[in-house]
């Protein structure tokens, strides 16, 4: 896996030098012509944007939105059994504002299964009694879901605003 942090290879590094430096320059602009000259010129700009950069540059590798989701199953791939009769999964997309003109895709075990509209629904198959469920989109742990499946079963699970919602997920036998 690429451990490489966003925001710290060396062209980095020379960006924030010389953000550092606009920020030294804009406290001696203001020192020297007076605070209120300061944010009416471009090097005040520089107290505003070189703080907030510095931050961003130690912050954003610790967001966990940010980092990257796994999409290995969470059962050894050799104690995962295929079921005896497949089992139906129902995946019920609630309306909602946020995402709704994109249609979702929907991945089983890395592939492709259905895309689901806004307010619509896809049923897709499992054949094997451990599978992990994700969708295409970002910022959120809900993105993927790991599914245990009874052998036969029908069931549901609702999405909305582009995240699986786990405790939908409920199995008729």
């Amino acid at each position: 896996m690429n451990s490489r942090k966003p925001m710290r290879s060396w062209f980095y590094y020379l960006i924030l030098i010389g953000v550092i430096a606009l920020f030294v320059k804009a406290l001696y602009t203001g020192f020297a012509q007076g605070f209120d000259h300061l944010f009416t010129s471009d090097e005040g700009w520089g107290l505003i944007v070189a703080p907030l950069y510095v931050a961003a540059f130690f912050l954003v590798p610790k967001l966990k939105f940010l980092q990257p989701v796994s999409t290995a199953p969470a059962v050894a791939p050799e104690q995962n059994a295929p079921l005896a009769a497949p089992a139906r999964l129902t995946i019920i997309r609630d309306s909602s504002v946020v995402g709704m003109a994109l249609e979702m895709g929907v991945f089983l075990d890395n592939q492709i299964a259905c895309t689901v509209k806004n307010g619509g629904s896809a049923t897709v198959t499992l054949t094997m009694k451990h599978s992990v469920l994700r969708v295409n989109a970002t910022g959120s742990p809900n993105v993927r879901l790991d599914v245990t499946a009874p052998e036969g079963g029908v069931g549901e699970v609702h999405m909305k605003g582009g995240v699986f919602l786990p405790r939908t997920l409920k199995w008729n036998e």
